[in-house]
Formats: C-alpha cells, structure tokens, sequence
C-alpha cells in the first residue's frame, strides 16, 4: 500500500513510492522533461533534449539496455537491511541553453537504489535549490524497498521495430502472466493494420497492482480486406512546389474535398509503414481512378500518383486497394478547380 499521496511504481522485485501527480514516461528521447517516472525502454533518438530545471524523476531499468548507472547487484553499495544497495546522492552542475551566448548553470543531484538482480531505480532532482534536490532525492531513495509477495509490476510495453508485432504481443502477454497478473485480451479496429498489433494496455507499465490483477491488452483485429492493411496520405502544392496542405488516411477514406487552382497538384502516397513497426501492403496493389476533366494524370503507376489541376469544375481521384482475389474502396479525393 502506498504512502499517502504516493503511487507505487517498480521494476522487477523494486518498489519505489513517487508523488500521485507524476506522469509515467513523461520524456522526449528518453530524456525527462517533467516530474515523471520513465519505463525501461530501448532505442531512443539522437536528437539532443535538455533536462528542465525544477523537475524530480524517478528513471526504471531491468539491467537490459545498460541503464544500470551503478551496475546493480553486488557490484554497487553495501545492501541495507532490507537488501537493497542505495548509492551516495551526488550533486554535480550542468548548462541549459537560454538563446544566443546565454546558459543557465543549474544543480542536477542524483542516487541510484537497486536490488541484487540488477533492477534499479535512478531518481534525479534538478531544482535550482541545491539543497531542495539533494532533499528530494534522499526522500525517494530511502522510501524505495522490495516488493512484497502479494504485489505484482506491470511489465514495459516495448518498443520493437520491424518485428513480428504478434509475436510482440503474445510475449506481452506472457510477461504479463510471469508477473503474476492476469491478462484479458480486447481487440481494438484500427487502420492499417496486419492484425495483432500490441496497441497498449489498460495499465501503465511499471505501476504496482496486487497478484492476480486484470489487466487488458489491446491488440488490433484482423483486416476485413486489403484496403484496411494500407495508409494513404496526400499533399497539394503550387506549382513553385511550396506546400500548401496536407491529407491523412482517415480523412481520405471519409471523403477528402481540396481546392485547387489551375496548376496546381495533389500528390497521392502510400505509407511504407506506421508507427508501430508494422509492415503495410504487404502484396496488396493500390491504384488510383480519375473521374472528371478539371485534373489530370501527370504520372503512371500501379498505385497513386500525381494530378494537376487543368480547368475549372470537379474531379475526383478514387483509391482503389487489391490483394488475394479482392478489390476495395479505400476513399476518395474530390479536387474542385476555382481558378
């Protein structure tokens, strides 16, 4: 049970409790940006994000992606009497960029608290009051302990990219039962999709719940055709090639209505893939039909393409998505000339 105005949150047999108004993975490239407790994850990006000041975090690691800041286990600080291994709170500086020749030198006090499977918690205080962050650090560190036998963690939704994405979802599941929790699995409609997709959960990762907990898993249902395993977006443009708008899927399979003038274009794509890894298309052919005189065709293919507006009245580009002996209706893009 948690202290009150607390949350548990943890990471294999380590138990950490942090202020209810945190968020969970409140970070940009795997750096904090706000008072948050931050999953265990692997990739991140290359982009450089500073840390704000005045913000406490609480950052997780299972001891896979070489987060373990102290090394964990035996190789850290002689364990307390309650078997975790707390390190020292350190407190160092570090620059923030304010603008052209202006940097801000702020305090950054961290601690390290781990269990002897390498699990651990870094807990990191940047307030501009040194002595309010090594305060806060030394709180979050001593209230971390082991977790209890009744208590189970929500494991991390991880991020893979270009694996099976059911494969990742049946392992979820099972990481899930490994915990001691018991999943319940609900099948969302989204596009595109190959069917099985780990969409998320029901419960943010890393939360304390007791054994034996529900926790639904969101996997996505299989397509009901071709024209659902796709994603088309669109763009127009001048005739400079200056951007001008922008179309995504949903709006097209809705029914897109753009204004063009004579020479402009509208360019219709197909996503390669999406944001969780999936692959799309896979041997579906998607190809574009042209009704009305006011566009034209300005380039061939099996699949979408470019259309440039001609004259004055209507035309419209309808999508088209075929694969294992069907043909589907994916949208339609109505092109009204007006000058």
């Amino acid at each position: 049970m948690a202290p009150a105005g607390m949350r548990l949150v943890g990471v294999g047999d380590l138990v950490v409790p942090v202020p209810e108004g945190w968020s969970t993975d409140g970070a940009h490239c795997a750096q904090p940006i706000e008072d948050t407790v931050v999953n265990p994850v692997g990739a991140s990006c290359a982009m450089l994000v500073q840390r704000p000041a005045d913000i406490t975090t609480v950052e997780l690691s299972d001891g896979r992606y070489g987060q373990d800041p102290t090394a964990g286990g035996a190789g850290g600080p002689d364990p307390g009497r309650d078997g975790l291994h707390r390190s020292p709170v350190t407190c160092e500086e570090y620059e923030v960029w304010r603008g052209p020749g202006a940097l801000e030198t702020l305090p950054l006090c961290s601690a390290t608290v781990s269990d002897a499977t390498g699990s651990s918690a870094l807990v990191s205080s940047s307030m501009r009051d040194v002595d309010a962050s090594r305060a806060a650090v030394e709180q979050l560190v001593a209230g971390a302990r082991p977790r209890h036998a009744e208590e189970a963690v929500v494991p991390t939704l991880e991020i893979v990219y270009g694996a099976d994405q059911g494969d990742r979802a049946r392992t979820y599941l099972e990481n899930l039962r490994a915990a001691g929790l018991a999943p319940e699995l609900v099948e969302e409609r989204v596009v595109p999709t190959t069917g099985g997709e780990l969409l998320g959960a029901s419960v943010e990762p890393g939360s304390v719940l007791r054994r034996g907990s529900s926790v639904q898993v969101e996997v996505a249902a299989a397509p009901r055709g071709p024209a659902e395993t796709v994603e088309i977006t669109g763009r127009y443009t001048r005739p400079a090639g200056s951007p001008t708008g922008e179309l995504v899927d949903a709006t097209v399979r809705q029914g897109a209505a753009i204004r063009l003038r004579v020479g402009d274009l509208l360019v219709v794509d197909q996503v390669d893939g999406d944001a969780r890894g999936t692959p799309q298309g896979d041997g579906v052919v998607v190809e574009a039909h042209l009704d009305g005189g006011a566009a034209r065709r300005v380039t061939e293919g099996t699949w979408a393409g470019a259309f440039e507006a001609v004259g004055l009245g209507s035309s419209t580009v309808t999508l088209t998505a075929s694969g294992g002996g069907t043909t589907q209706a994916i949208g339609t893009i109505t092109i009204e000339v007006v000058g």
